[in-house]
């Protein structure tokens, strides 16, 4: 059975003209081939629904459509999204603003994340029976990583002298260094040495692949179940964990932002409204003026 794009390339003329271009036009301004791949998908969708391309459908039906994903169960929020994100780009590419600033806005999730307690963080790191499992899930935490920045680091990328960590090619392709724990650089020699680490420091099955997604989630959800963590917590929690522990314990939010390499201050902020700062912390600043305790 043909996948939604074959369909329209099949059944719409000038499809795959467009499909082209908005390829073209993706990766030629940095992003992924994932990127690429859900917004042709929703691209197709939409045109396989009304049996023709985007520039031959109305503001109004594109109205209607949008509301029929958005208040119908059976689509998700996802869905939805990309649908959206989708129409804008090519109306983008084509130098339609006039119909790209129609469509509707999405408001950000403002859902805040998951935070593990420090205590739940010492159970979860215990609880995995391998030295490599507790070391993956020790370093995600301590220089806040993603899931696809620890997944592809190298060995050359850690370095013990300056106690950093160089990230490549981050999201949005972007590098950055963050802080190596003095712990974890301790116990890096043995790690090395027990598991004959040479290029990846967390390989895959075959040689010279590094570890799969699949097998970094996996060992998280079996820590998690292990330690008895009743939270909903994910690789990504422990990212969050990594800023929001941070702040707690004095970091200014800059350097925060800056170890976790967002763009925009905004992103890092939200960590404050999970961050346990005690009230009864707070001092005047006369009283710090005149170094009055």
């Amino acid at each position: 059975m043909k996948n939604v794009i074959d369909r329209a390339d099949a059944m719409l003329p000038g499809f795959k003209e467009l499909n082209y271009k908005v390829e073209r036009e993706l990766l030629l301004n940095g992003k992924s081939p994932k990127t690429y791949a859900a917004y042709i998908r929703s691209l197709a969708d939409t045109c396989l629904h009304f049996g023709r391309l985007p520039f031959d459908i109305s503001d109004e039906e594109i109205a209607n459509f949008l509301f029929t994903v958005q208040k119908k169960k059976n689509y998700s929020e996802t869905y939805f999204k990309f649908a959206v994100y989708s129409l804008r780009y090519l109306f983008k590419i084509y130098g339609l603003d006039d119909r790209r600033i129609q469509l509707p806005s999405i408001p950000r999730n403002k859902q805040l994340p998951t935070i593990l307690s420090p205590k739940e963080c010492k159970a979860l790191f215990k609880a995995p029976e391998r030295f490599k499992d507790r070391f993956l899930l020790t370093l995600i935490y301590s220089a806040g990583l993603r899931l696809s920045e620890v997944q592809k680091l190298e060995l050359r990328d850690i370095d013990t002298e300056r106690m950093l960590i160089h990230v490549r090619q981050g999201k949005g392709k972007k590098d950055r260094y963050v802080v190596l724990s003095q712990l974890l650089s301790d116990k890096l020699s043995l790690y090395c040495q027990t598991y004959e680490i040479e290029k990846y420091v967390f390989p895959g099955q075959k040689k010279g692949n590094y570890v799969s997604k699949t097998t970094i989630q996996r060992t998280m959800r079996n820590a998690v179940k292990t330690a008895g963590i009743k939270k909903r917590a994910d690789v990504h929690t422990l990212r969050h964990c990594f800023a929001t522990h941070l702040l707690e314990n004095g970091t200014d939010i800059m350097t925060v932002k800056e170890q976790l390499g967002h763009s925009d201050i905004t992103t890092t902020m939200r960590y404050l409204h999970v961050c346990n700062l005690s009230r009864e912390k707070s001092i005047s600043p006369l009283d710090t003026l005149y170094n009055i305790k």
